[in-house]
């Protein structure tokens, strides 16, 4: 037998509570990696109205809700609307339209897309969510596929 004390109650549960807030430390710094391996998930949310047709002008876009689910719909210089979910495909950040580079952005981490949701720079794993589009009378209705 060892004649050296074993730990005491007060250092077992001070190593305990160390290694407990190390695990907790160490998954807070690695879930924003292991999330950005996955693109942004996003539930099907329905049909809607996005606006009357005379209100998207060709080669702007506009950000608009239909129900809980954020829309960007582009509008090409010939008048083709295109409507994708304006959540980034890196972590879910919105996206937005950037007139001066014609191109969709996201603020976040610097993800760029085409307006035809094409990943053109930075961290997006894949192209923006596209939705169906269409036109009745000049409703323009929003379809989550």
């Amino acid at each position: 037998m060892s004649d050296e004390p074993g730990p005491n109650r007060r250092e077992a549960l001070l190593d305990a509570a160390i290694a407990t807030t190390a695990a907790c430390v160490g998954a807070m710094a690695a879930w924003p990696a292991v999330r950005s391996l996955s693109p942004a998930q996003s539930a099907r949310e329905g049909r809607g109205v996005v606006g009357a047709r005379r209100e998207f002008a060709p080669g702007t876009a506009v950000t608009r809700a239909v129900g809980a689910l954020p829309v960007l719909v582009t509008v090409s210089a010939d008048g083709v609307l295109r409507a994708f979910d304006a959540r980034c495909t890196h972590l879910g950040c919105a996206v937005g339209f950037d007139p001066a580079a014609r191109e969709i952005a996201c603020a976040c981490h610097g993800g760029r897309f085409a307006l035809d949701g094409r990943v053109l720079a930075g961290p997006p794993p894949a192209p923006l969510r596209a939705l169906r589009v269409d036109v009745v009378g000049d409703d323009v209705l929003v379809e989550d596929l």
